[in-house]
């Protein structure tokens, strides 16, 4: 796969490259905004002819998936680190101006871009809000693994700012774990929330504690 990557010209290797930053599955119009003057039109149309990408959906739609994985790995691998977490921050910024009025939709994959970038806040607003949209959906469990992943990505953040999102991801979480009737865990959370809270003096969560208290009550 590398050596077939290494035969190509730089333009039509460049944009294999850019694509691999986006995702396996990528929209034509986000890797436009990433080339920048290159002519994408023609050089996507040889890389489908060549069997580096293919089509999804109708002609019409400008999605795109590269045919083998593994190309994928190739191609982004090949690119220094500090270039990978430019274009991830370039691909999430662009997400955001292209679908500005659906961001929700978007939102998983824009916690992954900015948190590929290193940019933790946007990484954690997204997180939120893709945690939001899946709990919407009753997709309870997928709602805590993205939880789990917000309790690491606030990891990244400076110590003084990480008590407030603590606050709200072990709120959030107990909520999670009591509606899928895991009680031991949510009581878990449900106390670190409340130390954390204390610890920090937050006092705005106080209709937040007795929620939680009257929770934890139910579960003993």
């Amino acid at each position: 796969m590398a050596a077939r990557l290494d035969s190509l010209p730089e333009g039509p290797k460049w944009l294999v490259q850019l694509a691999s930053v986006i995702g396996i599955d990528f929209d034509q119009e986000i890797l436009k905004s990433l080339a920048g003057e290159m002519d994408v039109d023609s050089l996507l149309a040889r890389l489908v002819e060549e069997g580096f990408f293919e089509r999804i959906g109708g002609d019409s739609d400008g999605n795109y998936r590269f045919r083998h994985l593994l190309m994928r790995e190739v191609a982004y691998h090949s690119l220094l680190r500090r270039d990978r977490k430019q274009l991830h921050e370039l691909t999430a910024l662009s997400i955001e101006k292209t679908y500005s009025s659906t961001l929700y939709l978007h939102a998983g994959r824009l916690s992954e871009h900015f948190y590929a970038a290193g940019n933790w806040d946007k990484a954690l607003h997204y997180i939120y809000m893709a945690a939001e949209q899946a709990q919407k959906a009753y997709a309870c469990h997928e709602a805590l693994i993205l939880l789990d992943r917000a309790l690491e990505t606030v990891t990244h953040l400076p110590q003084k700012e990480r008590g407030a999102h603590l606050v709200r991801i072990q709120n959030k979480r107990g909520m999670l774990l009591y509606c899928v009737g895991n009680m031991e865990e949510a009581r878990d959370s449900f106390g670190e929330m409340l130390t954390i809270a204390y610890l920090i003096q937050y006092y705005n969560w106080t209709a937040q504690f007795k929620e939680a208290l009257k929770l934890c009550q139910k579960l003993r």
